[in-house]
């Protein structure tokens, strides 16, 4: 990593200066060299195009999708993640050119995990995925996930304070011209449409436009996952961003004090692994890293490199997930799943910042995680933010 220095002190443990280093913290300089490379300004994604998950029925039967390549390909994730499956047989070569010139595997994939990739080489024979060892994997020997497209909604760009956000939830939704099953279906609206809605009154829901104009219909609410804004803990000031994750909804929301920054659907536990209920602090945020079922655990699982890793408990985090495209309903082991473009924004927008260049940062008493809130509208809220004190 190439990090910018602001000063240099003696100091005890290394036998070069200590250097202070301008985002936060020191490093021993031991461990360092001077160089004239440019400061990183972002975190590089890896320009790829797996299955959509409308192409994936299509990707599932014969194995084919529409992939960009070169400049057009999508930079979605960090990495391309992919596994062993049914005709996948996974195997790893040396390199391309002794895949390419016939010569025999040096492995397999381990069956057992969901891989990362972190590059891919175009040849004339077709694609290959790069394992971080350097042994490449043909691309049509890889069972690829299909990540979500989905995005959440920019408040900040479009705050229309006098509504909050809404999606419809799988299976669509009716828009009537009353609040009642016997009013007049106006139009069928396809599931996640992105819409901005009023109060709830009596289970039904009015479509709103911005500018206080009258409702333009009415939508069960029962058919929709939406933003629904509580008063802030006590000790938020109005300046502090903090993440309020509503269970009954499936809707995670960032804030500034009480102000709505941006908001999307997420997928939390399912019965039996609840995301637990409680205000946290975010304690380290990694750009990616594993994730595995404990040792002897019935259901098992091993994740690599899991994208933009928020920890708020230990073994709970909220992350990006390239594994499904549920948001809206419960699918995770406790963890908070986001679409990885949602992922990504809610790991930029929040405390401890992780600097360009690098890969993780950890809170610390001058500088706390942000607040985390889990709630449900029955419940208590359990104060759990003490790792530091």
């Amino acid at each position: 990593a190439v990090v910018a220095v602001t000063e240099q002190q003696e100091g005890p443990g290394c036998e070069a200066p200590w250097a202070a280093l301008a985002e936060r913290g020191w490093i021993c300089l031991d461990h360092a060299a001077p160089t004239s490379s440019a400061l990183p300004t972002d975190h590089p994604l890896l320009a790829f195009d797996p299955p959509t998950p409308e192409e994936l029925a299509g990707y599932r039967k014969d194995g084919t999708f529409d992939r960009a390549t070169g400049p057009a390909a999508e930079a979605l994730l960090p990495f391309a993640y992919g596994r062993v499956a049914g005709r996948h047989a996974g195997r790893c070569y040396a390199d391309v050119e002794a895949a390419r010139d016939g010569a025999a595997p040096v492995g397999t994939l381990d069956a057992t995990r969901r891989q990362h990739f972190t590059d891919v080489v175009e040849t004339e024979d077709g694609a290959f995925l790069k394992r971080p060892d350097g042994t490449v994997v043909p691309l049509d020997d890889v069972y690829l996930y299909a990540p979500s497209r989905f995005e959440g909604e920019d408040l900040v760009e479009d705050p229309s304070p006098d509504a909050r956000p809404a999606w419809v939830r799988r299976g669509g939704a009716n828009l009537r011209d009353g609040p009642s099953m016997e009013s007049n279906v106006l139009e069928q609206l396809p599931a996640r449409t992105a819409l901005r809605v009023g109060e709830a009154e009596d289970g039904w829901v009015p479509l709103k436009r911005a500018g206080g104009a009258p409702a333009e219909g009415w939508i069960a609410a029962s058919r929709l996952r939406r933003v629904r804004l509580v008063p802030p803990p006590e000790d938020i000031a109005d300046d502090d961003v903090w993440v309020d994750v509503d269970l009954d909804q499936q809707v995670l929301t960032v804030l500034r004090g009480p102000t709505p920054l941006f908001a999307t659907m997420v997928s939390t536990g399912t019965a039996g692994h609840a995301t637990p209920l409680g205000l946290y602090r975010i304690g380290d945020k990694m750009l990616h890293w594993d994730m595995a079922s404990r040792a002897g655990a019935d259901d098992t699982y091993h994740l690599e490199e899991v994208p933009w890793v928020l920890h708020f408990w230990p073994r709970y985090a909220l992350h990006g997930a390239f594994w499904h495209d549920g948001f809206g309903d419960p699918r995770s082991h406790g963890c908070v799943n986001l679409a990885p473009k949602d992922a990504r924004t809610v790991f930029d927008l929040t405390e401890p910042r992780v600097p360009p260049g690098w890969h993780s940062a950890w809170e610390s008493p001058d500088h706390p995680g942000s607040l985390v809130r889990v709630r449900r509208d029955s419940g208590d809220v359990p104060d759990r933010r003490s790792r530091l004190e």
